[in-house]
């Protein structure tokens, strides 16, 4: 009897640290709480459509500042918006302003920073496990974790994260999603992550990559996403 439960305690254990995050991973997940109050105060926007020698044909560029509302909650607004090279901020900014007023109506915000496997109020749905591979990404040493991120409406990311050897600290990830959206037949979403006013581990840039098209028309899209000059929502 004592051999069986010495078997049964060591399966148990064994059970319970593959369950548990790894140190890593932990380390992330509480520089995003850590994180979580700072928000971007200006973000710009480029989008190209890119021919089938991946050629931009049609760019959108967009500048936002973000701001909180009287209500303390980040609001997005058009600073300037320009369309292969013509200034289109008035529709834009009109654009915007519809969507901020939808996004109060249903207590939700209009501002999102995307998708982030690393709040700690996703945790339980995400997987991740280091793989042996390391990465030298810039000029700081990274550990490689792979991981999947199930979302409520049944989707799922799936992808790697190099995470700061030293302190957890992202610094850039790399993921897909399936389903794709319709008529999206390939994208790829890279996140790349710096310092911020707190230290380590804020989201600086996103790049989205990929194809699409309807039946036999076929398009490239590039997008790529800045954000800088963070502050404290206290609301959060």
């Amino acid at each position: 009897m004592r051999k069986i439960a010495l078997v049964v305690l060591l399966i148990a254990q064994c059970v319970y640290a593959a369950s548990q995050p790894h140190p890593l991973w932990q380390k992330a997940v509480e520089l995003a709480r850590r994180n979580k109050p700072w928000v971007p105060g200006t973000s710009h926007m480029r989008l190209d459509v890119l021919d089938d020698k991946g050629k931009s044909t049609d760019n959108y560029e967009t500048f936002y500042r973000i701001t909180p509302n009287a209500k303390g909650v980040p609001v997005s607004e058009v600073e300037k918006a320009e369309h292969n090279g013509s200034d289109v901020t008035a529709a834009q900014r009109q654009t915007q302003e519809k969507m901020n007023r939808e996004a109060e109506k249903k207590g939700t915000l209009a501002f999102s920073m995307g998708e982030n496997i690393f709040d700690p109020d996703v945790q339980a749905s995400v997987q991740a496990a280091p793989l042996e591979e390391t990465a030298l990404v810039g000029t700081v040493a990274c550990a490689v974790f792979r991981f999947t991120m199930k979302k409520s409406d049944g989707s799922e990311l799936s992808g790697t994260a190099a995470l700061e050897k030293e302190n957890g600290a992202p610094v850039e990830v790399t993921y897909t999603i399936k389903p794709l959206p319709r008529g999206v037949w390939t994208m790829t979403t890279v996140l790349r992550y710096a310092g911020g006013p707190e230290g380590s581990g804020y989201l600086r840039d996103v790049s989205i990559e990929g194809t699409g098209g309807v039946l036999f028309i076929r398009k490239g899209f590039r997008t790529l996403i800045t954000l800088d000059a963070y502050w404290k929502n206290e609301e959060s």
